[in-house]
């Protein structure tokens, strides 16, 4: 196998490179010197070894918008969806999923629930077709009808239509309190097949205005927002799996245990992510 890296047109190296800074090194060198454009990547690298032999290898990674973006092209068995949830402050519960999936023909939808504290469940999804579906590749911006998913991994704002669930509408306003994360690249291959996953707001506030049966009123409460994508369904990939989030204190956790199927190697894939607004620990194990 071979992989495509680009035109055989492409510019070749020269022996002459940038040579405009001198030779002393000023500190803003070490500081970003990205703009978050797509296709764009840096990182912060440190190792050492110790006196006992021990080493130590660690890396920063900037996450960047364009992340949240349309990650797949449409080709036969992709997938990808971008997941909101929020828990309001009156123990309600909201979920929300824009969907885009490939397996015989293109399908586009929007999955919601809706959990009132009194136990009333109202679950509902709309189907698209492709002339009304957008999707943006710089950031997400993803439209379906009048309905809409955008944000910058700081701020989104998410937006389904009454006219499209029986009456049901809701607008969300989401800032994010954390950092976005991904383990590594966010992406789990078995040979060219793969899935991955961004965990673009990991925590954050949630002000949302709702409308129901011609009633108007307004909540509050925390939400997690996180997008999905992949080139192949994920009963090839898994036997099963399980995710959990959720706070203790002032941090918030994200776990999961991904089964990999027997035909992939019988593996499990353990991750679980801890964080603060000032500190970060974050556990994986492959």
């Amino acid at each position: 196998m071979r992989l495509y890296t680009g035109s055989y047109s492409q510019v070749d190296f020269t022996l002459s490179q940038p040579d405009e800074l001198g030779p002393i090194v000023s500190k803003w060198e070490d500081g970003l010197r990205t703009t978050g454009k797509r296709g764009e990547l840096e990182w912060w690298y440190f190792d050492t070894k110790f006196d006992d032999g021990a080493l130590f290898v660690c890396y920063f990674w900037k996450v960047s918008k364009w992340e949240d973006g349309l990650r797949t092209t449409g080709k036969r068995g992709e997938l990808e969806w971008w997941y909101f949830d929020t828990k309001f402050d009156d123990g309600a519960l909201f979920v929300c999923y824009f969907w885009k999936v490939h397996p015989l023909k293109d399908i586009y939808f929007i999955g919601m629930n809706y959990n009132t504290p009194d136990g009333k469940d109202l679950f509902l999804m709309k189907f698209f077709n492709e002339k009304d579906v957008s999707f943006a590749n710089d950031s997400c911006d993803v439209v379906m009808g009048n309905n809409y998913f955008k944000g910058n991994l700081n701020k989104y704002n998410i937006f389904l239509s009454a006219d499209d669930f029986e009456g049901f509408g809701i607008e969300i306003k989401l800032n994010s309190t954390l950092k976005p994360y991904r383990p590594q690249d966010g992406i789990i291959r078995a040979g060219s097949d793969y899935f991955a996953w961004l965990a673009a707001v990991p925590n954050g506030t949630v002000e949302a205005k709702i409308v129901q049966n011609g009633k108007e009123f307004t909540k509050s409460g925390n939400g997690y927002h996180d997008h999905n994508w992949g080139n192949t369904p994920l009963q090839k990939l898994f036997d099963s799996w399980s995710w959990f989030r959720g706070t203790s204190g002032d941090y918030t956790v994200i776990a999961a245990d991904l089964n990999t199927s027997a035909k992939r190697g019988g593996y499990k894939i353990p991750i679980l992510y801890m964080a603060n607004e000032e500190e970060l620990l974050v556990i994986i194990q492959l």
